[in-house]
């Protein structure tokens, strides 16, 4: 077998390699996004206007027992997409952003504002959602 035919078909096999991976492996993340957007619909708010400890100790158990469970969740699956890190640490990142900056403020300054909760609750979901949205227009 020639160079070039061997490097034909080392080119081949890396194509349907990474079709067979897109086919397979695409639609977990979408799946991860939408569940962890969904959870920010339910913890958000409880967290703003929920505020016996009892609660709050309860309500933080099951949002990081749902965390953990989606990070290994994803920890599991067999493919990714090029530069989902990336993608994947600035979506978290705004995340962060908005989820810290919703906690400090309905915790002090608007303490018990229901406006607030569901304008938090909002800024929460946004960078899911505009990640899922993201993912699902890769997939197309």
């Amino acid at each position: 077998m020639s160079e070039y035919s061997e490097a034909a078909e080392v080119l081949g096999r890396t194509a349907r390699l990474e079709s067979s991976a897109r086919r397979q492996g695409g639609g977990w993340y979408l799946r991860y996004l939408l569940a962890f957007g969904g959870v920010q619909l339910f913890f958000v708010p409880a967290v703003l206007l929920w505020h016996e400890p009892a609660a709050f100790a309860v309500t933080m158990a099951l949002y990081v027992s749902i965390v953990i469970a989606l990070s290994v969740y994803a920890s599991r699956q067999p493919a990714v997409r090029r530069r989902f890190g990336l993608r994947h640490s600035l979506t978290l990142a705004a995340w962060a952003a908005m989820f810290t900056t919703s906690m400090a403020l309905g915790t002090s300054l608007l303490r018990d504002s229901v406006p607030f909760a569901v304008a938090a609750t909002a800024a929460c979901v946004a960078p899911v959602a505009v990640a899922a949205l993201l993912e699902r227009r890769a997939r197309a």
